[in-house]
């Protein structure tokens, strides 16, 4: 048995370790071995008092790591000759000398994927990774790269810089500027390809005031792993993106023809959201590509602020190993979705919206007869993004108790996304 490296400090939380090996040769000849460590929780729940060292290129905490898959005998015997000579940190004052560190910046990567668009002449890697109160993210990984946290937790766009009065930290500092950051490290720093839950700087604050240890209330997924899908046995899935999620089953995000963005002219979180409720680990796609395999968690549970289980995800099927095949593509008729109903069809009631004026929670009555799932989105008049939620129940519940009172627009979409609701509410 071979040591490749050693010093991979556990914690409760934060370890990701995903493995992968590069699928061809790299520059140097070689395959390489791909690594994700997380920040082991520092500056958060048990690990309040715990050092945040994902800016350290020199500690492996909050990294992506690439090791060699054989040992390199042109270097000294022992752990260097497991690191590549062209990784991109120094180890000490020897020229060829190497760390394993690849990327930094990392919060909890627990997602890592090669994916092709090429026909396999170049691979991409692709990873998720879980953001703060919001902002999970989707990584491309290249060398030398700063993905920014505890600086930055999703886009460069302020939403978790701190002002007086608010409650936003990330890793338990307060956040100057995401921003400024953003700019004095712009030649390392990249931004995600997606960020799930983009949040408002005043969302966030909420959040952290109103939950600040209950993670089941915060506008998060919890990516856990990332699989390409690079087939054509699915309709419209070639060049896709699939993620498993601890809160809230997977999903799938088409990527451009590039594989370097997702497309936004596709509904970014796909036409239908797979296994809601469940709290998944897991994806494999057979080679095939007509099944999935996918593995749900044998726990019920996440951590809670003393850092033991203790809030609660009532999820189906824990502990058991999925699989889903695709049969057929399903027709449906246009005349359900895109046009009136005809004098002889049974037509599907209208969806309702109450109380109106609302305060803590909005119900929405949507009928029977309609695709699921649905898609809710509450805007401010100037077009402002406030919720974007998706439900699977006829009729479901919005928790409003965030917004500011005023004037706000309800758009509902059917699973179709077709839109069969446009209403003002009022919120007191």
């Amino acid at each position: 048995m071979d040591t490749v490296i050693t010093g991979l400090d556990g914690s409760n939380d934060h370890n990701s370790g995903r493995l992968r090996i590069s699928p061809l040769p790299e520059s140097d000849g070689n395959y390489h071995l791909y690594y994700t460590i997380g920040d082991m929780g520092a500056g958060q729940l048990a690990n309040i008092c715990r050092a945040e060292h994902a800016q350290d290129t020199t500690i492996i905490e909050g990294k992506i790591l690439r090791l060699n898959t054989e040992p390199d005998l042109s270097q000294p015997s022992g752990p260097q000759e497991w690191i590549p000579a062209d990784n991109p940190f120094p180890a000490g004052a020897a020229a060829s000398a190497k760390n394993p560190i690849y990327s930094f910046g990392h919060r909890n990567p627990q997602g890592l994927a090669f994916g092709s668009v090429n026909g396999g002449s170049s691979y991409i890697l692709y990873s998720s990774e879980h953001g703060d109160k919001s902002d999970d993210e989707v990584n491309i990984i290249t060398p030398h790269t700063n993905y920014g946290w505890p600086k930055v937790a999703g886009l460069c766009d302020d939403n978790y810089t701190s002002v007086a009065g608010d409650s936003l930290y990330l890793a338990g500092q307060a956040v100057i500027s995401e921003t400024g950051f953003c700019d004095t490290t712009k030649t390392t720093l990249a931004d995600p390809i997606f960020s799930y839950y983009n949040w408002t700087r005043a969302q966030n604050d909420y959040v952290a005031k109103t939950y600040p240890s209950a993670n089941m209330n915060w506008p998060t997924v919890a990516p856990t792993s990332i699989a390409f899908y690079g087939q054509s046995a699915v309709p419209g899935w070639n060049y896709s993106l699939l993620i498993t999620s601890l809160k809230n089953g997977l999903w799938r995000l088409k990527l451009k023809s590039d594989g370097l963005s997702v497309d936004s002219t596709v509904n970014p979180y796909d036409t239908l959201h797979y296994l809601a409720g469940y709290r998944l680990r897991n994806i494999t796609v057979a080679p095939t590509g007509d099944t999935l395999f996918v593995a749900v968690d044998n726990s019920c549970c996440t951590l809670g602020s003393t850092g033991t289980i203790g809030n609660s995800v009532a999820s189906p099927a824990t502990g058991f190993i999925l699989r889903m095949v695709y049969l057929t593509t399903l027709a449906l008729p246009d005349s359900v979705y895109k046009t009136p109903p005809q004098p002889w069809a049974v037509p599907i009631p209208p969806p309702t919206v109450h109380p109106n004026p609302a305060h803590g929670m909005l119900y929405v009555a949507g009928g029977s007869g309609e695709r699921m799932p649905w898609r809710a989105q509450l805007m401010t008049i100037t077009g402002q993004m406030v919720l974007d939620q998706q439900a699977y129940d006829e009729d479901f519940s919005m928790n409003i108790g965030g917004c500011q009172p005023g004037v706000y627009v309800l758009r509902l979409f059917n699973g179709a996304g077709v839109q069969v609701l446009v209403q003002k509410v009022l919120v007191e």
